[in-house]
């Protein structure tokens, strides 16, 4: 039986560990890892970096849906 009073759980997936989360979160953008580890990256360059990324899907899924 699962304990859903729990966030982490060994035996869940990363989409269900995210997606319980959820409430918590709302709206607000979150930074996650499914991974073990240490980097040194520019929290800021990655984030502009997929918001462009964001920004041009969904112009190129308006483009395609207007076709």
């Amino acid at each position: 039986m699962e304990n859903n009073s729990r966030i982490s759980d060994v035996e869940a997936m990363t989409g269900g560990r995210i997606k319980r989360i959820k409430k918590y979160v709302e709206d607000e953008t979150f930074y996650f890892t499914d991974e073990d580890g240490l980097s040194n990256e520019n929290i800021n360059e990655a984030e502009n970096y997929f918001k462009l990324i964001i920004t041009s899907y969904n112009y190129v899924k308006k483009e395609i849906d207007k076709a």
